[in-house]
């Protein structure tokens, strides 16, 4: 078995082969047994996007009562504008639910369900090759430490930023809809239409501040835990059972967003254009919720959201964990 889902990369085999005196032919032969990179992304991939499908129909209700939280402006008449004021997460949730039925909490699901996939694939390799330059400078059979870990998930967060900011902007804007039901094509064309391909990626760089750090705790926390309760239990990180990838992607889906929540907020108000006060940029729209309504409008929905990742990203990791073993397994006989 490998050494870890996100330790040393198996691609350094090619060094340790290189570095003997072993003959051509064997060689040779030694590259024909070893899986391909290619095949073993594809299981990285696939493993990913199916854990991400998984923890994406959990998570979303609590995610739109999120936004609509982050969103509700202070001190306007929302009756006269045919919208219903929100007291707090469960307040929201039941009226939601009440006013819209189930179809209210799942209000631009599908935006962020074609996303996963791609946000998925651009979170795995942009980690794997962070793994890789790292095991470059720490050698071939030194595995990596925590803290390189960590920065590998900072370096995936430049990719899934790119990725995940047409997916939200799309979601956010039919998340807010209390009235008409919009599709996600519908609402890309509209956004298209008025501001161009560019206008995709408003708010990229409040994603990119709640990313960096996000998947920096995301990744970081997971293993460390993941290790922690491993080693208590006696047996290695290869060896961790379900009760221990539940524990440990609930912790790292917890700290995932107790830490960039407040930029998750900005980014959200920018991407559906509520309560910015005219402002488009981050620092701007930062400043304006913080003069008119306090430190606290950073802060909008962040119990709800804490509380919900636990459970989504317990499925998500140990989805992935399952699904990876699974396919490594049948596809590369590990």
């Amino acid at each position: 078995s490998t050494q870890s889902t996100w330790g040393d990369p198996q691609s350094t085999w090619i060094r340790r082969v290189a570095m003997t005196d072993a003959h051509p032919e064997e060689v040779t032969h030694a590259v024909k047994k070893q899986p391909g990179v290619l095949l073993k992304a594809f299981t990285d991939i696939l493993s990913g996007t199916v854990a991400g499908l998984c923890g994406k129909f959990i998570e979303y209700p609590f995610d739109t009562v999120k936004v609509r939280l982050q969103t509700q402006p202070v001190g306007e008449d929302l009756a006269a504008l045919g919208q219903v004021r929100f007291k707090g997460p469960i307040d929201c949730l039941v009226k939601t639910f009440r006013n819209e039925g189930i179809r209210g909490l799942y209000k631009g699901v599908m935006s962020p369900v074609y996303g996963a996939m791609l946000e998925n694939a651009s979170c795995f390799v942009m980690f794997g090759l962070g793994k890789r330059v790292f095991q470059s400078f720490n050698g071939p059979d030194k595995p990596l430490s925590l803290p390189q870990l960590a920065l590998c998930g900072a370096f995936s967060g430049l990719g899934s930023s790119t990725v995940l900011t047409p997916v939200e902007l799309i979601k956010c804007q039919l998340q807010i809809s209390q009235k008409e039901s919009k599709s996600v094509l519908r609402t890309a064309q509209k956004i298209v239409k008025t501001s161009g391909v560019g206008g995709l990626f408003y708010g990229f760089s409040g994603t990119l501040l709640r990313e960096v750090p996000g998947n920096t705790a995301w990744f970081g926390t997971y293993e460390a835990m993941l290790r922690f309760v491993t080693s208590r239990s006696g047996i290695s990180r290869d060896q961790a059972e379900l009760k221990h990838t539940i524990v440990s992607g609930a912790a790292a889906g917890m700290m995932y967003w107790a830490i960039p929540y407040p930029a998750d907020s900005i980014k959200s108000r920018i991407q559906t254009g509520v309560g910015t006060g005219g402002h488009k940029t981050l620092a701007a729209v930062a400043m304006h919720m913080f003069r008119t309504e306090g430190p606290g409008s950073f802060y909008r929905g962040a119990l709800v959201t804490v509380c919900r990742a636990a459970p989504s990203n317990a499925v998500i990791f140990s989805s992935y964990e399952f699904v990876s073993r699974g396919l490594n397994r049948v596809l590369l006989g590990e």
